[in-house]
């Protein structure tokens, strides 16, 4: 083919002009086909770049899409998009637009060809292209037709270094950086990998971590050890830069080859449960030169380079810098700068406790974090998860969370050969919780030594960061390589910092500089490094203190060092220095932020903070969202009063600077009550929240995310409200508020506003019954009634009743529950379920042994003894099923409305019940009950009796025929219990009911096959049954009476070879000889079908059988009798000859056989010498059978001449015909069992060890 692009070519690969799509590989000169290729890359570049030069490595002019990257994903066409970013950055959003149209149209220019239509499409975008690729999403979403195929054809996206929320030095994309990011980003079908970089240019990262990752569960975040513009700038000679990069678009590549998992999608969302990539972000960058002294410590190495799976513990206090020296060695091991050796090439995941939501921190949040990463990174890994987590329930498969399955799905996961080099980072586990912690610490402990002994070539490194030591007890744990925090080391770092900190400040500040000798500066650092006492953090906050100010020289310098040297020791003594410094209105406002930061459950948006402020004071009712007046400006106001206490994330989230300072405001007496409101704001401003009318309307119609977007607080509010009521005291008000959020509309009915959080709850009053202690429990439930709380929930519609049988469901086990449930009833709730229940709760109570309980419900006039539960069933039933006679009485004469007919969805009553169980004394319980029926049908028609005769229940059948109601004549629609006692051969069964019908109306009784009792006598042979019902019966019997395949009770009889039944309805019944079944056999016909010559020859005594009638293959008695090779049957048709009845002994079936045919192939000799006689022409014909040898032996030869000259010799066709047919026969099966093996379908003990492999190419 020729090349698309031959003309203007520059040596960079593209054309003159700069602007447009060019493609690198093939080269534009060079023979592309598209059925080479299975993938498409388009690299974008930002802000200033080129669609080459942005890609070029200045070391040795090497542009790696072009010059390498092919070689390692040689079946992807290579693409660069370039446009004037310039023009399009300067703030323009429709010139955005405008570059992702000319995109768009250009990818569907480069893809006319139908292989390529199909293509996936992976991008590649550097620092602001992102943008550009986040429009041409939008623009594509938008397009709907006309885009749906590029759409639909974008399988993953790489970023390098792309402020998806504005950056320091990306200035003029700060107008662009409000583009929404789009829906598809965070579906689980766009794979993302986002790069972010470790080294500034100038004094700040150009874009920070938190910018260049967008926290969506589809996404990977991963470390390089470069500047912004090297993220792009990339070459084989600076490998550790490369080798993510590359490895990230091959494995994309490859990906998209293979079909969508849509069952590992699902699970990475099921497995998603907070935010833990910007949780790994929040602690800050080592200062300067800091941190090194761990790359050198022998701890460490010995750790890192081990050669095979170890753990570490690093340890020290509050404020040593645990959280950066974790989030330090995490990137420099993921990002590759690492000396030479066993430090590189991990794979990395990593969980930072102390910067995660509380209320989802635990051991199966962090353990679902890990195992999401780990998908992440290998989706290989999924399946292994999915062996491990999902349970078979009855509604399906289900994912289990259980602590103990997590654990085992991770040790699977880690023992994959291709995960050997696995790097593991737990940050501050000792803010789990001391429990918590250990349990964490002592499972990884064990996975490791798991994979010590099992997979020696494992590798895996677990780093781990606490304040604490593990308990002596812990088992196994103290084998455990520890890491302190050294003071010297801290020492040191602190001390580095400070030089370079006073070096920058001289730098920007010339008075401080002129001020500045070489001993006031030592004295400086000194002074600082002494009082800090080897707590980083408090070093950077009184430098923070220190260097506040404008007029500088010698006096300032050592009044500022005085002032610092009066200062207590401790971060206590510097935090009340901070506070001691605001004046009181500033100090009730910082208290009142304070508070809220301190009792949240997740870090807080500022509109968040401000919304909880602003309902707290506001004094008007709030009813609306626009009701609401947020406090604005506070993170402006926070950086302005106390910018040493709070940190602003990148994410426009605020965090306390460290967690020392929220410990220190818990630990101070003075505090507590300003901590508690703090509590009580967040509470109120949720509950609120939830009730607002306009946002409950828009519920009904809109989704999740339109709410979210529209009601800021919503998200907040929604997934962490419960987390606060459960922290309020039991006898605050606001817990009536929290029964004011239920209602018909409300976050309980609406699945928009269902909590996100794996605990939850179904309404405020199960919330109290399950979670509250007594006595509180009891006192709440009697402040929501006299409040006007529904306790009967009639707002939850299909869910109504929830709290009773809650109660109902745990009174036994929980007496606190046992004394709710009779609470409730004394209140006034109903004691009956809702209207579909699974269970009543009479049954739950009595299932649970609330027996006190239970006699309270028995007896309540309000319970409906006859409701029934999904399946229709009443309790009734339910105790028959039990087969308790006692309580079956009790329930009988507890209440005079029980229902002994109720019947349940398949139409059983309780007798029906009792019967199919074989419960006898429940069955004379149930009869001895007035007004019990014994004539109602369940769906199939059957009666109690009908039932019990169907199962051959010979014992409950004869209590049931003692009633006199219990045998009644079945009507059109209802199966007869006679008919199945014979049926079944109850034979003294059947005589007892014939009696009691006085053998009336026997014709009525039939089976659903029509057969009625004449049949199965005549099956079961019972001869003496036949002549008692055609003596007895008053009203006569209709002895040719036919079933639904046309048979009479003769039929059967021939048949079955019943001789003594066949007599007596031909002699005493008179049955028809001539009546054919539905394939036109008559009984003869089928008695020498079957070959019972006794049956047929006493059917032709009778002289009335018809040889002429066919079936409907065309055969007569003739042919049929012709298949047994009985000479006196064939006699006794002759005799109807000469009866003058004629008979066609040649007549030929529609096969075009004739009987002496059947004879040779019956191998009835005899027959067919008779037969041959009268078949005229048969000699003539050369026929393929020799009656005359037909039972000699195979050894015996035929010598001389033939005897009469009548019959061919042995070496006759039918001897050729019949061993031919044989080999082919047995070649026939044998092909069949090498096909289809025995082992296969389990028809013989199956052994692997000499089963042949199914996929071989032999096979």
């Amino acid at each position: 083919m020729k090349p698309r692009d031959g003309d203007g070519v520059t040596p960079d690969g593209v054309r003159a002009d700069r602007h447009g799509l060019f493609r690198l590989y093939p080269g534009p000169l060079d023979t592309y086909d598209p059925i080479d290729f299975t993938a498409d890359i388009v690299a974008i570049h930002g802000l200033g770049g080129h669609p080459v030069k942005t890609w070029r490595c200045p070391e040795d002019d090497h542009v790696w899409l072009r010059d390498s990257l092919p070689r390692r994903v040689p079946t992807a066409r290579i693409m660069t998009f370039g446009y004037d970013s310039t023009v399009l950055f300067g703030g323009s959003r429709s010139t955005a637009n405008d570059f992702a149209l000319d995109l768009a149209t250009r990818l569907r220019l480069e893809r006319r060809d139908h292989l390529e239509k199909q293509r996936p499409l992976i991008f590649v975008c550097h620092s602001l292209g992102g943008v550009v690729f986040k429009e041409f999403l939008i623009h594509l979403s938008l397009q709907l037709d006309d885009g749906r195929d590029l759409l639909q054809s974008v399988f993953g996206v790489v970023f390098l270094g792309t402020p998806h929320r504005g950056s320091r030095r990306a200035t003029p994309a700060k107008l662009l950086s409000k583009i929404i990011n789009v829906a598809t980003l965070g579906s689980g079908a766009l794979r993302i990998v986002s790069f972010y970089e470790q080294k500034p240019i100038g004094p700040n990262l150009v874009v920070e971590p938190f910018s260049a990752i967008l926290g969506l569960p589809n996404e990977r975040a991963i470390p390089v050890n470069a500047d912004h513009k090297k993220l792009a700038k990339l070459s084989p000679i600076n490998k550790q830069r490369y080798k993510p990069v590359w490895t990230a678009i091959k494995e994309l590549v490859e990906e998209s080859s293979e079909t969508l998992d849509k069952a590992n999608e699902r699970l990475l969302e099921q497995l998603f449960c907070v935010d833990y990539k910007s949780a790994r972000l929040r602690p800050q960058l080592p200062q300067g030169r800091t941190c090194q002294w761990i790359f050198n410590d022998p701890t460490y190495i010995s750790w890192l380079q081990s050669e095979k799976p170890s753990m570490i513990l690093l340890t020290g206090s509050a404020g040593t810098g645990k959280s950066v020296m974790t989030r330090y060695v995490t990137e420099s091991i993921l990002s590759g700068n690492q000396t030479e050796g066993t430090g590189m090439d991990y794979l990395g995941i990593s969980f930072f406790c102390s910067y995660n939501e509380a209320l989802v921190s635990d051991e199966v949040t962090v353990l679902r974090s890990l195992l999401h990463q780990l998908i992440q990174i290998n989706g290989h890994c999924a399946s292994i998860v999915r062996s491990y987590l999902e349970k078979r329930k009855y509604h399906g498969m289900e994912i289990s969370f259980k602590a103990a399955d997590l654990w085992a799905s991770l040790f699977g996961v880690l023992s994959m050969t291709t995960m050997q080099r696995v790097y593991i980072a737990i940050d501050a586990i000792e803010e789990l919780g001391p429990y918590v912690a250990t349990s964490l610490l002592t499972g990884l402990w064990k996975t490791m030594s798991a994979l010590q002994c099992d997979y020696p070539e494992s590798r895996l490194r677990i780093f781990v960061s606490s304040r604490f030591k593990p308990p002596p007890d812990a088992p196994g744990l103290s084998s455990l390589t520890m890491l302190s925090m050294n003071m010297s080391h801290i020492q040191t770092d602190i001390t580095l910092f400070l030089r370079d900190a006073v070096d920058d400040l001289a730098y920007r500040s010339a008075g401080f500089k002129a001020a500045l000798s070489p001993a006031s500066q030592h004295q400086i650092v000194n002074s600082i490094a002494a009082k800090a006492e080897g707590r980083f953090l408090q070093a950077v906050l009184m430098w923070e203190d220190f260097r506040r100010g404008l007029i500088w020289n010698q006096n300032v310098i050592m009044q500022k060092l005085k002032r610092l040297g009066a200062l207590g020791s401790g971060m206590v003594a510097l935090y009340n220095k901070i506070i001691d410094a605001m004046d009181d209105v500033t100090r009730d406002d910082a208290f009142t932020i304070f508070s809220v930061l301190a009792a949240a459950a997740q870090p807080l948006s500022e509109i968040e903070l401000g919304t909880i402020i602003g309902m707290n004071h506001s004094s008007k009712p709030i009813v609306k969202s626009s009701d609401i007046e947020p406090i604005r400006d506070l993170y402006q106001v926070m950086e302005e009063n106390f910018p040493d206490l709070v940190s602003i994330q990148d994410d426009n989230r605020v965090i306390f600077v460290h967690h020392s300072f929220r410990e220190y405001l818990d630990q101070r007496e003075e505090f507590r009550d300003r901590l508690f409101s703090g509590h009580r704001k967040i509470t109120r401003a949720c509950l609120k929240y939830l009730k607002l009318a306009d946002m409950l309307d828009s519920a009904k119609t809109n989704g999740s995310a339109y709410l979210d977007a529209t009601y800021p607080f919503l998200s907040y509010a929604r997934d962490n409200f419960l987390f606060h009521i459960r922290k309020m005291p039991y006898d605050d008000s606001l817990w009536l508020s929290f029964a004011d959020t239920a209602g018909p509309l409300s976050v309980y009915t609406l699945p928009s506003l269902y909590c996100r959080r794996d605990e939850s709850c179904s309404s405020p009053l199960l919330e109290v019954l399950a979670r509250v202690p007594a006595p509180a429990k009891f006192e709440l439930i009697r402040e929501f009634r006299e409040h006007g709380y529904d306790l009967d929930e009639m707002w939850a519609k299909q869910e109504s009743g929830r709290a009773m049988s809650y109660c109902c469901r745990w009174a036994g086990s929980e007496p606190d529950t046992n004394e709710a449930a009779l609470l409730l009833l004394r209140l006034g709730a109903n004691p009956n379920p809702n209207p579909s229940p699974w269970e009543s709760n009479l049954r739950l109570a009595l299932e649970g042994k609330a027996l006190d309980l239970y006699a309270r419900l028995l007896r309540h006039p309000l319970t409906d003894h006859n409701a029934g539960d999904t399946q229709g069933r009443a309790f009734l039933h339910y105790l028959v099923r039990a087969g308790n006679i006692d309580r079956i009485s009790q329930l009988l004469d507890a209440s005079g409305d029980v229902d002994v007919n109720v019947q349940g969805h398949d139409g059983f009553t309780p007798l029906h019940l009792a019967v199919v169980l074989g419960h006898g004394d429940v069955v004379r319980t149930l009869l001895a009950v007035p007004g019990i029926r014994l004539d109602l049908e369940d769906t199939h028609g059957r009666t109690a009796l009908t039932l019990a005769t169907y199962w051959g229940m010979k014992r409950i059948a004869l209590i049931l025929i003692e009633h006199s109601q219990a045998f009644p004549l079945p009507g059109a629609d209802q199966l007869s219990a006679l008919v199945f006692s014979a049926q079944q051969g109850q034979k003294s069964l059947c005589l007892d009911l014939l009696a009691r019908t006085q053998y009336r109306n026997l014709d009525f009784h039939i089976d659903k096959s029509g057969r009625g009792l004449l049949h199965h006598a005549a099956i079961n042979n019972w001869d003496d049954v036949l002549a008692e019902c055609f003596q007895a019966a008053p009203d006569g019997l209709n002895v040719n009476k036919i079933d639904h395949s046309g048979k009479t009770a003769l039929h059967y009889a021939a048949a079955l070879g019943n001789v003594e039944a066949c007599l007596v309805l031909v002699d005493s019944g008179g049955a028809s000889l001539t009546l054919q079944d539905r394939n036109g056999r008559t009984a003869p016909q089928a008695a020498a079908d079957a070959g019972f010559k006794e049956a047929l020859v006493i059917l032709l005594q009778t002289g009335r059988v018809d040889p002429s009638q066919r079936d409907v293959e065309g055969r007569s008695i003739v042919h049929w009798a012709a298949t047994i090779d009985c000479i006196d049957v064939m006699e006794m048709l002759a005799d109807y000859e000469r009866a003058q009845t004629p008979i066609e002994w040649a007549r030929r079936d529609k096969y075009g056989k004739r009987p002496v045919d059947i004879a040779g192939i019956c191998g009835c000799k005899y027959v067919g010498l008779f037969l041959a006689a009268r078949t005229p022409g048969w000699q003539s014909e050369l026929p393929d059978w020799d009656f005359r040898a037909m039972y000699r032996s195979a050894s015996v030869e035929a010598s001389g001449e033939e005897s009469d000259g009548e019959l061919p010799p042995l070496e006759d066709l039918e001897i050729r015909h019949s061993r031919r047919q044989n080999r082919a026969a047995r070649r026939e099966w044998k092909e069949t069992h090498q096909r289809f093996p025995d082992s296969r379908y389990g028809l013989v003990p199956y052994d692997h060890r000499h089963a042949p492999n199914p996929f071989s190419l032999d096979r």
